[in-house]
């Protein structure tokens, strides 16, 4: 072989390892491949009760055109007219090691005004070429007020600036990017919210839809408002459904009190405390029973450190839940990963495709390229090489739609709203986040589906990050490079899919099993 085909060889080598890390990190695909609890022939579905409750969580059918619904999506990419002020790439390599070491340090450091304004010019010429969601967040002008804002405060000191100071004004500027992959600094800015409850005070619906208390005392006012905005749907331990005292907060509000006015007269204070997310750990992927239910636990969909065989066998065994009358799928702790198992699940269940319409679009810019292979080199623990960043850098370019310069082709994924026989109760808490929550969504587009627990993480506008550091501070920026809408066209990020029913995570598969036994009725009976 001459040494022109050695080299050939080993490049090509190369790549193919380097294309399939980067599978692993981007959008997996996953190889196919089916116990089954059989009563009779009817398909269970959920009571009139819970059904109504359900469908009052789901978003109305789409009505704008397919065509419109892309060119409001399209109206949110950038549109780059030229690329003569994009950033040095030479600035954006980092060395992984060497920045973990520099981000241990930060609190003895402070940057010199002049690097400091460097940085910054810097950090929003990488925004504006890296970041997937510049134009969602209000583009140019948006933008650049923030910076003059940055520029404006570092002004006010002569010489040097504290870091932990600088770091505090550019994510303080930066907060109206409500991304929950983006992070500044080891940190992200997204305004988180958590689900506060008062475990003391349960309610009913009477037969005219008015609350009343466990005494049969109806409830007027809850803080001079009618009572619906604060109680939500829940299910107590014998599986029936109530209604607890709950808000959905602002992480940084500390106290939440309510002022409960029934009819009688009687005033009532309930303090609200937040449901704080635990890690409920086992094994990434087990199919398993409880009380004659197939229960699929899965707690992550990354394929990371051999975990690839394991969400295999996740798809796989969605052939033999097919015909199975109801499931539990459990999804707490689910931090997220590559949503190509949720989808390829649903599709093997369904023997089809599941999920509302949804549109993608990744950044092909150079800039975007180098913070992904600083993402990529992260994961490794190691720089690529010349050879493997060439074929990267040509992955992306290959895949650049011509119309829109700096962009790949919008990738579009028709839905819609299917019906799946075998009914599934899915248990969720502020853990799932990302391609789990997009596993969610596909759930949710399913006609025979019920969702227990609190809120989801919201992390699901921009995904697919790149990172970089600051050359002089040493701060690390996470970017995502896609962005990722359904039909809703709505940002989620910081508060999540809302569960139908809310109930204490540690308390969700209890709950939810007696709520299975007690309102899953034949299709077509005639149950109240």
């Amino acid at each position: 072989m001459t040494n022109s085909g050695r080299r050939c060889e080993s490049w090509s080598l190369k790549a193919v390892r380097l294309l399939c890390a980067l599978a692993a990190l981007m959008a997996l695909v996953v190889q196919p491949a089916r116990p089954a609890l059989a009563l009779d022939q009817s398909r269970l579905v959920l009571s009139p009760q819970a059904k109504a409750i359900v469908e009052a969580n789901r978003p109305e059918p789409d009505e704008m055109p397919h065509e419109d619904l892309l060119a409001l999506f399209s109206s949110l990419l950038y549109d780059y007219t030229d690329f003569r002020d994009e950033p040095d790439l030479n600035r954006l390599r980092m060395d992984p090691a060497a920045i973990r070491k520099a981000g241990a340090e930060l609190e003895e450091w402070s940057i010199s005004r002049a690097k400091a304004v460097e940085e910054i010019n810097l950090l929003f010429d990488v925004l504006k070429y890296g970041y997937a969601g510049y134009q969602f967040f209000g583009g140019d002008e948006v933008f650049e007020a923030a910076k003059s804002r940055i520029l404006k405060e570092m002004s006010q000191y002569a010489q040097s600036i504290p870091l932990w100071n600088y770091s505090y004004m550019i994510a303080a500027s930066l907060e109206f990017i409500q991304d929950g992959h983006f992070a500044f600094g080891n940190r992200s800015i997204c305004q988180w919210h958590t689900f506060r409850v008062n475990p003391y005070l349960r309610f009913f619906m009477d037969d005219d839809g008015r609350f009343v208390s466990e005494t049969g005392i109806r409830l007027d006012s809850i803080n001079g408002a009618d009572p619906s905005s604060f109680l939500k749907p829940s299910i107590d331990e014998d599986g029936d459904i109530v209604y607890i005292l709950g808000m959905l907060v602002p992480d940084w509000q500390a106290d939440f009190m309510c002022q409960l006015e029934y009819e009688d007269g009687r005033m009532e204070m309930a303090w609200l405390v937040p449901v704080s997310p635990m890690d409920y750990g086992g094994p990434v992927y087990e199919l398993g029973e409880v009380e004659g239910l197939p229960l699929v636990s899965c707690r992550s969909f990354d394929s990371v450190h051999d975990q690839d065989r394991a969400l295999s066998k996740f798809v796989q065994d969605a052939d033999k839940l097919r015909h199975e009358k109801a499931i539990l799928v459990d999804l707490r702790s689910n931090h997220g990963g590559s949503a190509a198992y949720g989808m390829l699940w649903c599709q093997r269940l369904m023997e089809g495709g599941a999920g509302p319409a949804t549109f993608t679009a990744e950044l092909a810019t150079d800039t975007a390229i180098a913070l992904l292979l600083n993402r990529l080199a992260e994961r490794r623990e190691e720089e690529l090489d010349a050879d493997e960043a060439r074929a990267v850098q040509a992955y992306w370019k290959n895949a650049q739609d011509p119309s829109r310069p700096g962009w790949c082709r919008i990738s579009i994924e028709r839905g819609g709203r299917v019906s799946n026989a075998p009914f599934i109760a899915v248990l969720i808490d502020s853990n799932a986040s990302s391609a789990t929550e997009d596993f969610i969504r596909r759930l949710r587009s399913m006609d025979n589906v019920a969702i227990i627990g609190t809120n989801t993480r919201g992390a699901l506008l921009c995904v697919n990050p790149g990172i970089f550091a600051l050359p002089h501070s040493g701060l690390e920026v996470r970017i995502p490079t896609m962005l990722w809408l359904d039909s809703e066209m709505q940002n989620r990020d910081g508060i999540g899919y809302l569960p139908d029913f809310w109930v204490h995570p540690d308390h969700a598969l209890e709950y939810g099993v007696k709520f299975v036994k007690k309102h899953l009725v034949p299709e077509g009976s005639a149950v109240r």
